[in-house]
């Protein structure tokens, strides 16, 4: 149950695929004899505006994973649920705490602490701010909703591609719970679990929550007593209390942790797709997360008031960073990230039909430094290095946002839906950055000089990573961002819609390895978001048909180049280009018998520069986006029966498809990322309490590779993961 897509003639049998899955849909009859109305699809419930609404009554494109779905396909981490929405791009690079989200085209490939992604994430409705601390381990999730374009007016944090929201399964009025014990290839192990207890009457409840899996790599490392390469390692807990001292207040408690030291999935191209290394040094991720909210609500008779206080923290210790290249150098870094974020709202009581509204007020803080020292390895003469040389940057951001949003909506009559809405960012950064080295300048001009000779005329700055510099920054960036969406429902369960949002994302710094004074600061990007789309159900709510199209006009992005620096490349974020995306999103869902559902996706996006003249590698107009397919789809299938009163059986199984798409900006053939077609799928067994569940993840074994890039430890190639399978066992207890 989930949202998107868009039918072209491009790709036939996956067009064909399409069609019939809508036929069987259409035409399949109820079982048994049932009547029709015992055959329908389960109504889906977002939260999109911030209030309840069904899914086809919201304005805009809303892709829904419930948490049911989450556990039949056996998604571990969030960026394995991401991949089961076409039009979203989730990549990782390098461990898998390392990823970037593009939703329709428009995302921020990052490698810089100083930059924001341009897709908002939420848990729980905190905004996470910090990219590495993304993909955490998925567990005891209640669903997944991802809003495609800006969304500013209804949320804290602005953001130009749109907002991810997780959210967990709060808790409950009943003493329960459950124990899930799993196992599979590679030497996976995975341990779950939940506990649900009341208190006070029901005044006082308190859910636990914990997950933990282990698995070997799937690269293969031959050297003795050393870690293969993509192996996992995590856990995480998370204690929510609920507090309702009264039927009108309702205080919550949450609190959460997580750990993971997963290695490097990354590699000079014949390493990785050899599968097999043999290599003394691993690149291996050290990640700790850790975060508390406060979420109190008052249901007034003419309001409903919200407070919603976060913090988050984030340690990342990351040694060996350019251990599987040829580069003559390792690099170690260390990050430390700190948030706070305070959001107050009104809104209208629920009851209230013809006048909708929220109003609401936001603050942000977050503190956070990064070390990287480079420190080389083996002698390079022809660079003319010292034994033991080290140049190290160091950085300290800060960064302080306030915002005011509101949004309203109208009933002009029974068919027609007006809605307005403004919201004004006012943002602060600054940055303390420091490049040093282990030499002087002086110290290294002699050595050159003893080298080279003393007409050589090179200097140190020729060999450097950085020119060694102090520097201090500040920036202010301002921004007002309406949006307008006219509504208009001629029928029940029909809905027509027009809207235009802008998106804004401010400026910031780069603070790593930085070439020349001019390179630190970058100014903000905004993008104005236009979208036609349909949302229906059809045949007594048996077949749900939503379709959009949409046209994104991107100014003043913000693109990541590669500069020559000294032996390597360093990574610059300028605003480079002007950009456009355009596609269409198509969802359909059926019940085709009381037992099994069906659905299909597909999404098209034509995603390109609309100027790129001033890319150092000449002239880029007209280049597809990178890292956004053009081709997307998922199609997915739930069977779940029972056998006896006691007894039952659930099959799942989904199929997902990508088109190519490249790494780069220069639409490069070595960057090309193949097409990549997967399937998945799972069988359980219920019996009164008890639950078998066998799951299968890649089970053709495609091989392909998610990223590739020139970074200044070498050419890298990530890739995908190998077949992989397993069995779960789960136990339930209480209600």
């Amino acid at each position: 149950m989930f949202s998107k897509g868009a039918c072209q003639q491009h790709h036939p049998n996956f067009l064909a695929l399409i069609l019939a899955t809508a036929g069987v849909t259409l035409a399949a009859p109820p079982t048994h004899g049932a009547a029709d109305s015992e055959v329908a699809l389960a109504e889906v419930i977002v939260t999109a505006q911030r209030r309840p609404e069904r899914l086809e009554d919201v304005p805009m494109t809303v892709d829904f994973l419930s948490g049911s779905t989450l556990e039949d396909a056996h998604v571990d981490r969030t960026v394995e649920a991401l991949q089961l929405l076409p039009g979203v791009s989730i990549e990782t690079f390098g461990t898998t705490n390392q990823s970037n989200v593009f939703i329709r085209g428009i995302g921020t490939e990052l490698e810089d602490g100083g930059v924001e992604q341009s897709v908002a994430i939420y848990v729980d409705g905190v905004y996470i701010g910090a990219q590495q601390a993304f993909n955490a381990t998925l567990y005891d999730a209640d669903r997944i909703e991802v809003l495609r374009g800006p969304q500013g007016t209804l949320y804290g944090k602005n953001a130009l591609g749109g907002a991810i929201k997780f959210e967990s399964t709060p808790p409950g009025p009943n003493l329960g719970g459950d124990l899930q014990v799993g196992v599979g290839n590679l030497d996976y192990q995975e341990v779950r679990g939940t506990v649900n207890a009341p208190f006070d009457d029901g005044h006082v409840l308190t859910r636990l929550s914990f997950a933990g899996q282990t698995r070997d790599g799937i690269i293969r490392n031959e050297y003795p007593g050393v870690k293969d390469l993509g192996t996992t390692d995590n856990f995480g807990l998370r204690e929510q209390i609920e507090l309702i001292p009264t039927s009108d207040w309702n205080i919550t408690l949450s609190g959460d942790w997580g750990h993971d030291r997963p290695t490097i999935n990354k590699g000079p191209p014949d390493m990785v797709w050899t599968r097999t290394i043999d290599q003394p040094r691993v690149y291996t991720e050290d990640r700790t997360v850790w975060g508390a909210s406060l979420n109190v609500v008052h249901e007034a008779e003419r309001f409903t008031f919200t407070s919603l206080t976060g913090y988050r923290n984030m340690s990342i210790d990351t040694p060996n960073i350019g251990a599987l290249t040829e580069a003559p150098y390792l690099t170690t870094q260390t990050i430390r990230f700190n948030e706070v974020t305070e959001e107050l709202r009104l809104s209208s009581p629920t009851a209230q039909q013809r006048l909708q509204w929220t109003l609401g007020v936001y603050y942000y803080h977050d503190y956070s430094t990064y070390d990287v020292p480079y420190t080389l390895v083996t002698l390079a003469p022809v660079y003319g290095y010292p034994d033991n040389y080290t140049e190290t940057s160091d950085a300290t951001l800060g960064s302080n946002s306030y915002a005011a949003f509101g949004d309203l909506t109208y009933a002009l009559n029974d068919y027609w839906h007006a809605s307005l809405g403004l919201r004004y960012s006012d943002e602060y950064k600054n940055l303390e950055y420091q490049h040093s080295s282990s030499v002087s300048d002086a110290e290294f001009q002699t050595f050159i000089d003893n080298l080279y000779g003393p007409g050589s005329g090179l200097t140190p700055d020729e060999f450097r990573f950085a020119p060694l510099q102090q520097h201090s920054d500040q920036l202010r960036n301002n921004d007002v961002s309406p949006r307008f969406v006219l509504a208009y429902q001629p029928v029940p369960r029909l809905n027509l819609y027009a809207s235009a949002a802008k998106g804004f994302k401010s400026g910031a710094f780069n603070s790593l390895f930085v070439a020349s004074q001019t390179q630190f600061a970058f100014g903000p990007e905004t993008a104005w978001s236009y979208e036609l789309g349909m949302k229906s159900a059809w045949l007594d709510n048996r077949l749900a048909l939503n379709v959009a199209t949409y046209y994104v006009d991107w100014k003043n992005e913000q693109v990541r180049s590669f500069i020559p620096q000294g032996p390597s490349f360093q990574l610059v974020i300028t605003n480079a280009a002007n950009s456009t995306s355009r596609g269409i999103d198509l969802t359909v869902s059926g019940a085709a018998t009381r037992n099994l559902n069906l659905s299909l996706a597909y999404s098209y996006i034509d995603a390109t520069f609309k100027n790129f003249a001033t890319s150092p590698f000449g002239d880029l107009t007209g280049n597809r986006l990178p890292l956004v397919p053009r081709h997307s789809g998922v199609a997915m299938a739930d069977y779940s029966a029972p056998i006896d009163a006691q007894a039952s059986v659930n099959l799942h199984a989904d199929f997902s498809y990508r088109s190519y798409a490249y790494s780069d900006d220069q639409n490069s053939e070595e960057f090309r990322i193949e097409p990549r077609a997967l399937f998945n799928a799972s069988a359980g067994f219920t019996m009164g309490r008890w639950e078998t569940r066998l799951w299968g993840r890649n089970l053709f074994d495609r091989h392909y590779k998610t990223h590739e890039a020139l970074n200044p430890d070498g050419l890298t190639v990530n890739i995908g993961e190998p077949r992989t399978f397993g069995i779960q066992f789960i136990a339930k207890f209480g209600k």
